[in-house]
Parts: C-alpha cells; sequence; structure tokens
C-alpha cells in the first residue's frame, strides 16, 4: 500500500542534503532527519477508512508540503528522506499500547494501530533499538511521531510489541 509514497522529489532530496550536508557518520545523518520529522506537526488523518486510508501513508512531497501528517505519514517522509540520502528504511506496523495485543494466528490489519519506521545500519551504528530482522538485516527501530524519545529508543509504550 505505501509503494510509491516515498518518491524523492527535488525538494525532499534537497532537503535531505541540507538536514545531512554536515553529518560525519550513519547515525548523525538518521538523527538530523530524524529531528526533522519529529517536529513535523501530527495530526490523524482517518480518511477512506474502508479502502486503506488508515494504512497508507499520504505521499512523502504532500506531507513535506503541508507540514503535517499522521504516524504513518511523518515514518513515510523520515523514509524518503532517507532514501534521499541513500540510507534504506522500512515502515513498520505495531500495536501500541498492549504488547500481548497481537497475535499470530490471527493475521489482520485491525491489529496494528501504529506505524514506526526500521532504518538499516551498519555495524558501526548502534542503539538499544538496534536489531536483527532477517531478512532486512540489521535495523534501528524509530518513532518519529514521538517529539521527545531520542534516536536509539523507544517510547515506553512501544517497547516490546509487534
Amino acid at each position: 500500500m505505501s509503494s510509491g509514497q516515498d518518491e524523492v522529489t527535488p525538494e525532499l532530496a534537497a532537503k535531505s542534503h541540507a538536514l545531512t550536508g554536515g553529518a560525519k557518520t550513519e547515525y548523525a545523518k538518521i538523527q538530523a532527519i530524524g529531528q526533522y520529522v519529529q517536529k513535523i506537526k501530527y495530526v490523524a488523518i482517518e480518511m477512506d477508512l474502508a479502502h486503506g486510508g488508515g494504512y497508507k501513508p499520504h505521499s512523502a512531497e504532500l506531507v513535506f508540503r503541508k507540514q503535517y501528517g499522521d504516524c504513518k505519514d511523518k515514518a513515510n517522509l523520515m523514509r524518503a528522506l532517507l532514501k534521499a540520502a541513500g540510507i534504506e528504511s522500512y515502515l513498520v506496523s505495531i500495536y501500541y499500547g498492549d504488547r500481548s495485543y497481537v497475535r499470530e494466528e490471527w493475521p489482520s490489519p485491525s491489529q496494528f494501530n501504529h506505524m514506526i519506521i526500521a532504518v538499516r545500519v551498519s555495524k558501526e551504528t548502534n542503539g538499544q533499538t538496534v536489531v536483527e530482522a532477517p531478512p532486512l538485516g540489521r535495523v534501528m527501530l524509530f518513532d518519529p511521531t514521538s517529539e521527545i524519545t531520542p534516536l536509539g529508543d523507544l517510547p515506553w509504550r512501544e517497547q516490546g510489541s509487534c
């Protein structure tokens, strides 16, 4: 559902370069982009739910231009900015709040109510949320919706969520 929503426009590429131009490390690049996206205004957008509106992010370009979006929009904007910086990432659906809510034996999109991002990182980048995620490899989980949680950590209500 998110295919193409992370298209890198010239404006997004320029913003990514401006944010990461002085960064010396992979971590610093991810941090600069993450801090920028954390400042984008959070607005819950729940329209056209019957056709994926609750799961499909708006285009990164639209969120960048409007400077607001919900969790999936902010994660997708970060994904596009990272992509422009040459850093691979993935959108991750989780259930925010109850670590035992998601059931493997009951596959359903309704088990998930929040979206974060998994950023592929090298061995030089570390943090509490860096995990091995086959087949993706080494990723750092991050929630750009949280305005106060630093890169390398997750809000406590998300820790241990699926």
